[in-house]
């Protein structure tokens, strides 16, 4: 259903590719680096023709280079946090910032956030803000939520380890058992909505890129279940990539932190926790969730040009 014309590829090692979403009027303008999570594409970002983050980012004057994960092929399966940043994270800045001239804007969604942190602790020299989009950082802040993790992790390791991967159907079961009733309460929705209408078409491009997530690396799932969840490891300043812990009290750097009061898959409380530990913090609270805030059309107006006017004051 989703119809909209690929971006121009500008730069790519394996399946990773770097998405250009400027058009010939700002071909000179501000370069913003755009991280989504691992688990997912990016196509939460640019879901349709009047819905899209990065091309209204583009509109309002910045060029946006958004990073397309792919699906892990035979090198990226095997990746770790630190090949991530050593071979695809830090060649991709180093891409945008030469494309610029000038140190770059980086935006963090989700997972992409806490990866954004990462790369501002090696590479602050090129970043010139950091925009984090409901990024969790303190694990244990839904007591109920890490219990459920750490409960499933037994089942999940051997899983991991035998494929090599954390499979897609795998993770959709994980995120459904963090909310177990919602899937039936959004089917009940989805049937009640007319046909034929803005809000099905809605439904059915959000659903379409939920289930088209991919595998998570076997490495990065055990650093994510077992050292996030399980240990709650970023909060407690024991995430090291590169030998290096990331620790978001040493960024400073200007952050915008956009914290949805309605996520159910971040908990507030753990987005909070980051902001309240850099130093150069600005918070944003929007009555939204955590995919609506992408999704949502209300956001376009309410919130959207928030985050792009804090851009253009930094």
């Amino acid at each position: 259903m989703r119809d909209l014309p690929e971006p121009p590829v500008l730069w790519r090692a394996g399946t990773t590719r770097l998405l250009d979403f400027s058009d010939k009027k700002n071909k000179t303008k501000p370069v913003v680096l755009i991280i989504p999570s691992l688990i997912n594409r990016y196509h939460v970002l640019d879901m349709d023709k009047k819905q899209s983050f990065v091309r209204d980012l583009a509109k309002a004057g910045f060029r946006p280079l958004l990073l397309d994960w792919g699906v892990p092929g035979a090198e990226e399966i095997t990746f770790g946090f630190d090949e991530y940043l050593t071979k695809r994270l830090f060649p991709a800045l180093n891409y945008a910032q030469k494309m610029a001239g000038e140190k770059v804007h980086v935006i963090g969604y989700c997972m992409g956030g806490l990866l954004a942190a990462a790369l501002a602790v090696h590479a602050a020299d090129a970043i010139r803000s950091l925009v984090f989009l409901a990024t969790p950082w303190d694990f244990h802040s839904d007591k109920d939520q890490a219990a459920r993790v750490k409960k499933m992790l037994p089942q999940l390791e051997p899983i991991i380890k035998q494929q090599g991967e954390l499979p897609v159907d795998v993770l959709q079961c994980f995120f459904i058992s963090l909310q177990p009733f919602a899937l039936l309460d959004k089917f009940l929705r989805f049937a009640a909505m007319k046909k034929g209408s803005a809000e099905e078409r809605t439904f059915v491009l959000i659903e379409d890129w939920v289930n088209e997530g991919v595998p998570l690396a076997g490495n990065v799932a055990m650093s994510c279940l077992q050292g996030w969840y399980g240990e709650n490891t970023p909060i407690c300043n024991t995430w090291k990539i590169l030998g290096k812990s990331i620790r978001p009290q040493e960024i400073n750097l200007p952050s915008l932190h956009v914290i949805p009061q309605n996520d159910k898959i971040v908990p507030p409380a753990s987005a909070k926790a980051l902001a309240g530990l850099m130093r150069k913090s600005t918070v944003l609270q929007p009555e939204f969730g955590h995919i609506s805030m992408m999704v949502n059309a209300a956001a376009r107006d309410r919130l959207w040009p928030s985050v792009f006017s804090w851009l253009a004051s930094h």
